[in-house]
């Protein structure tokens, strides 16, 4: 499933809030793909408009608990948990997100 931009994946941030996120990956088992649009200033992120000046998009694997990041024209490769990547997309900023908590250093 890939969501680009606007709202929907509201939803998916919403339905990681139940008591067993464990749960909700068991039945959604296909990989999630988070395409921002292309923001004129950093910090412009929310639940409602995925924005990012850095990121270019996240596709995460639910099962491996993996997700491939694009940015420019590389890819990385994270392990990330579900509320890992919840927080991540709640995020003010995308990028400064991924520098401060993702990235490895």
């Amino acid at each position: 499933m890939c969501w680009i931009g606007y709202g929907p994946y509201e939803k998916f941030i919403k339905k990681l809030a139940v008591a067993n996120p464990s749960l909700l990956f068991k039945t959604k088992s296909e990989p999630q793909e988070f395409v921002p649009v292309r923001a004129a200033t950093p910090g412009r992120n929310t639940p409602e408009r995925a924005a990012s000046t850095f990121i270019g998009k996240i596709r995460c694997l639910p099962y491996s608990q993996m997700s491939f990041v694009h940015i420019g024209n590389g890819s990385y490769v994270y392990p990330m948990r579900e509320q890992q990547l919840a927080a991540w997309l709640k995020s003010k900023s995308l990028g400064q997100h991924y520098n401060n908590y993702i990235k490895l250093k």
